[in-house]
């Protein structure tokens, strides 16, 4: 499962933006009960706020998500 996070606050699943929190829980909480668990890779866009990060890491916690990850860091590292 891939997530994009973006500077904006939106959230999507695949390239498919969630319309509120109440669906990501929902679709975590479908992913959760999978016989396996899929690991779900978050990407995040730059000056991505934390609270965003923060409201995907509750709802992932609050489903059941035990594999969470992040993806693109190595953008953010300067030499």
């Amino acid at each position: 499962m891939h997530l994009q996070l973006s500077k904006d606050g939106t959230v999507a699943w695949n390239g498919v933006a969630f319309k509120n929190r109440q669906e990501m829980v929902e679709r975590f909480k479908k992913a959760a009960s999978a016989e396996q668990q899929p690991e779900v890779h978050m990407e995040l866009a730059p000056n991505v706020e934390y609270k965003t990060i923060e409201t995907v890491l509750a709802a992932a916690q609050k489903s059941g998500i035990r594999c969470i990850g992040y993806t693109g860091l190595d953008q953010y590292i300067q030499n």
